[in-house]
């Protein structure tokens, strides 16, 4: 019993940590209300400045399953499509009246890396 509640204990900080991560990640996603995150997203960075907020986060969706994914996902958001290039990277720029979202698809091994990107037309 006493050997269990020693390994028991031992897990708690881990628990702590991750829940930690698990609520800055959902902070995040609140002050992007309005921009769809997928379900497989695994956190990578967040960052959130004057000029914007910024979250990337990998993927393990197809290339077109994630472009499709956000073409239907931000216009049933209200966003309108603005523009899309592809080159190394699949880049979908989206407008609102009163903001603009860059989000970025590039390759990273077996997975995309989707690089969110959201400014006020105002900073322009």
């Amino acid at each position: 019993m006493f050997i269990f509640l020693i390994i028991l204990s031992s897990c708690v900080p881990q628990n702590n940590i991750f829940l930690k991560k698990e609520d800055i990640w959902s902070e995040c996603e609140a002050r992007i209300y309005d921009i769809p995150i997928l379900i497989d997203a695994m956190p990578e960075k967040i960052e959130e400045k004057d000029s914007g907020v910024f979250i990337s986060y990998k993927a393990t969706l197809s290339l077109q399953d994630i472009v499709h994914f956000y073409e239907d996902e931000m216009e049933r958001l209200g966003w309108q499509l603005f523009a899309s290039f592809e080159q190394f990277e699949q880049l979908l720029i989206f407008e609102k009246p009163s903001k603009i979202a860059a989000i970025s698809i590039r390759p990273d091994k077996n997975k995309f890396l989707v690089v969110l990107s959201v400014t006020p037309k105002n900073i322009f």
